[in-house]
């Protein structure tokens, strides 16, 4: 099937949904960096996350970069830690976080026709090597 967007034509991959173990295997042991962007295309931050998945919980290292009114940019950089597991949930499987200091959250992961994971359009994720656990 195509689809048609502004100008372009073009055919989606197929996602679907990855067993436990398939994502389980992917991210476990693995510094994974995500980026992606949110906002206006002049006003819009930048996220750049680096993500260490230990065996005993990870290690998030995010910054952002965001341009103001004055043509300069505002960057900041934060941490955060806690523990991970991959779940089924709601016939989806993804990545269960819970940080130390804040709310859990539930992350679907699908599988592309390539065996590349997706999580959200706009979105990419480079595996980076493996994990700095302590």
């Amino acid at each position: 099937m195509l689809f048609f967007s502004g100008s372009i034509w073009y055919v989606p991959e197929i996602q679907t949904v990855p067993s436990v173990e398939e994502v389980n295997q992917f991210f476990n042991g693995s510094n994974i960096m995500i980026s992606y962007r949110e906002g206006g295309p002049i006003y819009g931050t930048f996220y750049v996350l680096e993500i260490h998945y230990c065996p005993n919980g990870y290690g998030l290292y995010g910054q952002t970069s965001k341009q103001t009114v004055m043509g300069n940019y505002q960057n900041s950089n934060w941490q955060e830690f806690g523990t991970w597991k991959v779940i089924e949930q709601d016939g989806l499987v993804g990545l269960y976080y819970s940080p130390l200091n804040g709310q859990p959250n539930f992350v679907p992961v699908y599988k592309l026709g390539d065996g590349s994971f997706f999580i959200r359009e706009g979105l990419t994720i480079v595996k980076q090597g493996q994990a700095i656990c302590y």
